[in-house]
């Protein structure tokens, strides 16, 4: 129910109070790799064991500032600017559905982009051809599916993606 593994290590998770968790009540481990405290980093996956699978998830890619800027203004002119002190973060994610009972629907809705304890959701604009975007899909076992989030995030922020599962993140990776 929402604990990380890490080569077949797993924890029991607890919720807030220290009690063990019902489905859906996610918390990550302190210690684990891709936690809060100990996040992956660009291109390491992390498996999230949940009550409806066990997944990997990885950041294989980063693009921001400047150069994320020209990928989405040349895809479409109509693609707003970012406010002022913010900028484009692109990420390329990895999502991998190992085991499981059924099938598992997933979208870029369920990561977010956190700077400094701010969860920011992935913005909607056109990506050119050549970044094809992380679609919303059924996965059984076996499944894998790979593109694009777009985010605008504060300039010059660390920056860490956060995989969602019941809207609490359970696992942790920093790009930038």
């Amino acid at each position: 129910s929402g604990e990380i593994s890490e080569e077949g290590d797993t924890t029991t998770p607890t919720n807030r109070s220290g009690e063990i968790s019902e489905e859906g009540d996610t918390t990550t481990p302190t210690n684990k790799r891709g936690s809060l405290s100990n996040p992956a980093i660009l291109g390491e996956p992390v498996v999230v064991n949940t009550s409806r699978g066990t997944f990997e998830v990885t950041v294989t890619d980063a693009i921001r500032g400047e150069r994320a800027y020209q990928i989405i203004k040349e895809a479409n002119r109509f693609n707003p600017d970012p406010e002022e002190g913010y900028e484009y973060l692109l990420t390329k994610v990895k999502f991998r559905y190992i085991s499981g009972d059924s099938a598992y629907y997933v979208s870029k809705w369920n990561f977010k982009a956190y700077c400094d304890g701010v969860g920011y959701s992935p913005v909607i604009v056109i990506l050119p051809n050549n970044y094809p975007e992380f679609k919303n899909v059924n996965l059984i076992p076996g499944g894998v599916i790979e593109g694009w989030i777009p985010y605008k995030v504060p300039k010059n922020r660390d920056v860490m993606i956060a995989y969602e599962y019941f809207g609490e993140p359970v696992c942790f990776i920093k790009i930038i």
